[in-house]
């Protein structure tokens, strides 16, 4: 596919529609069964659209049998094309028999080791396999990280009339393949360490991927509201993406979207068109510092959309799922309680370095220190320990923006190029 670009691209542009066709087509795919409203087929079926794996869904009501036990046994199940069923399978167990994820070679030794498929990651996967480094990709769920939540990005140079994020990772996953880049999706690493001068990244399940260089792109999330029970309704209401699969849980219905920021704007305006009404819940007295301003104009422009400021939410009620939320205005010591089933958590980054321990110095964040004085190199992507570099928004002081993980993506593989050489010469760093 590197040799013969020509060709590469007709075989690729074959695959993208043959896909486009088969995910479209209800009669094609694995069949994914459940009870109605259960968050473990809910995740099920967000680890195959964010995958862009064909299945169609089979749902029973949750007031009909099986369903009534709270305990059903074998739900949610995927039956498989030939004829398998899966009973209450894991994502990795799922992702194994689909063939979405590839196992590493026990005995490989990768160039490049990118932890996290986001923007960043796919970035620096794309540059650093048509320069000829031999690479692989370790992602926890899908391509795409936190921007393949978004429901539309408008301000990414090159998409005048915007692109959502699922798209936009769908075809970075697809230009990394065609450089040949390996992926281990569904798989989270849990440590890492050097041995004998390479570093050796331990994945779930035990398994491991030795590398001569790794980038750390392994993002940020939303972080979680602080409710008593926000966990219970997990799945179950309270969601931290808003795509074309959140909405069809919103339909002529009165939701919730909590943040300030882009991803929280954009959202809201997507909703809006499915939902009976949205109401934005924000901190601040206004979305003005936090938000880009075409966003904002749409939101005061839209009926359908009420922002509410200075506004927490600080009780969540219902049964199996969400079913009522009430929220309070700090300023005035108002309390709004409204029937609502779907809330979506905008609400800043915590990063997720939870694998890396000790490995890389970190800020009081949490978030990876790199250059200056703590840069094992002058590379502003060098962080504390040789061959390791970070970008994107895992990055302390980064920039959160798509656009600027992408950069920093492409940038660092010069840098570590620069860093293979100088160990094939055994030179200092």
């Amino acid at each position: 596919m590197r040799a013969e670009g020509d060709i590469a691209n007709i075989i690729i542009s074959a695959c993208i529609w043959r896909r486009v066709g088969m995910t479209g087509d209800p009669s094609v795919g694995v069949v994914l069964r459940g009870c109605e409203r259960d968050s473990d087929l809910l995740s099920l079926r967000r680890f195959l659209v964010r995958n862009y794996y064909p299945h169609r869904i089979e749902t029973l009501p949750a007031d009909e049998e099986p369903c009534k036990d709270a305990a059903v046994p074998h739900m949610p199940e995927v039956e498989l094309l030939d004829g398998r069923i899966l009973a209450r399978p894991t994502i990795s167990n799922l992702a194994d028999e689909l063939g979405i994820t590839e196992i590493p070679e026990p005995h490989t030794i990768y160039d490049v080791a990118v932890v996290g498929a986001g923007p960043g990651g796919l970035a620096a996967a794309v540059y650093a396999a048509s320069e000829g480094l031999s690479t692989i990709v370790v992602e926890g769920n899908a391509p795409g990280g936190q921007a393949a939540t978004s429901s539309k990005i408008e301000n990414y140079l090159g998409f005048p009339t915007g692109v959502s994020g699922a798209q936009l990772a769908s075809r970075g996953h697809l230009q990394a393949l065609k450089f040949g880049v390996r992926f281990a999706i569904s798989r989270n690493v849990v440590s890492t360490a050097q041995v004998d001068g390479l570093h050796r990244l331990i994945l779930a399940g035990g398994l491991a991927v030795c590398a001569r260089s790794v980038v750390i792109a392994s993002g940020a999330r939303y972080r979680r509201l602080n409710v008593k029970n926000h966990e219970d309704y997990e799945n179950r209401g309270f969601h931290y993406a808003a795509t074309a699969m959140e909405s069809l849980l919103c339909h002529d219905r009165e939701i919730i979207v909590v943040g300030g920021g882009n991803s929280a704007g954009q959202a809201s305006i997507f909703l809006s068109e499915v939902s009976r009404h949205v109401h934005h819940l924000i901190r601040g007295a206004s979305l003005e510092r936090t938000m880009s301003q075409y966003l904002i104009s749409r939101i005061e422009r839209s009926p359908r959309i009420t922002v509410h400021s200075h506004s927490e939410i600080d009780k969540l009620e219902g049964g199996a799922a969400l079913e009522f939320v009430t929220w309070t205005n700090r300023k005035n010591g108002t309390s709004i309680r409204k029937p609502i089933s779907s809330v979506f958590v905008m609400i800043g980054a915590e990063p997720n370095t939870g694998w890396v321990d000790d490995a890389v110095k970190l800020d009081n964040k949490g978030f990876v220190l790199t250059g200056g004085e703590w840069g094992f190199e002058t590379s502003p992507y060098a962080t504390s320990v040789p061959g390791i570099y970070a970008i994107g928004d895992i990055r302390s002081e980064s920039v959160k923006r798509v656009a600027s993980a992408v950069g920093e993506g492409s940038v660092v593989v010069s840098n570590i190029h620069h860093y293979l050489a100088r160990r094939r010469l055994d030179l200092p760093d």
